[in-house]
């Protein structure tokens, strides 16, 4: 068995490509779940107008109209942190208040899956409740690459501005985009 070192700088450069590679992926992925996220509640908007009652229907509408406020500052807080480090510059991202508006988003999806659609043993209320799991795990995706898109931010942040631009010339120079560390 043998064993290679490998530079130190080099496997910084490569990894520092990973992890601008992955911060694209990440932006696009979340864009995505917000665009299922979007639909899905149409879906559900649509199944209340249709099955649902006055009382549901308010129920409902009191719920969504809670739930817009820490979905919009959720989708802001990723917004702004992606077009920083796309500038280049660090991302000021407040992880507290992202903390805090997820679980927000979590509590009302809640909220408005547990509302009865129609009765329990009901098509309707089987459609309903598959619609929100679908929801619940495109949020706990969300949460995912948020809490892996913060690490990668600061871990960004923490190079510095010169590290970066030295090790991105590094990259570019010399290393094809699809290499491995290995390869490199």
């Amino acid at each position: 068995m043998s064993t290679t070192t490998t530079n130190p700088t080099l496997r910084a450069a490569i990894k520092f490509r990973h992890l601008s590679d992955a911060i694209r992926s990440d932006r696009a992925m979340i864009d995505q779940a917000r665009e299922r996220m979007a639909g899905k509640l149409k879906q559900a908007e649509e199944l209340a107008a249709l099955h649902g009652d006055a009382a549901f229907r308010a129920a409902f509408d009191a719920q969504l109209q809670l739930l817009r406020l820490p979905q919009q500052q959720v989708m802001d807080l990723l917004k702004n942190a992606a077009d920083l480090l796309m500038d280049g510059a660090s991302p000021e991202v407040n992880w507290p208040l992202m903390q805090e508006q997820l679980q927000l988003v979590s509590t009302h999806f809640r909220d408005m899956a547990s509302l009865p659609l129609g009765a329990a043993d009901s098509a309707e209320q089987g459609d309903w409740h598959t619609l929100w799991q679908v929801m619940a795990a495109d949020l706990e995706a969300i949460r995912g690459i948020c809490t892996a898109a913060y690490f990668k931010a600061h871990l960004l942040a923490e190079l510095g501005a010169a590290k970066a631009d030295e090790l991105t010339a590094t990259i570019l120079k010399y290393i094809p985009h699809k290499y491995s560390i290995a390869e490199a």
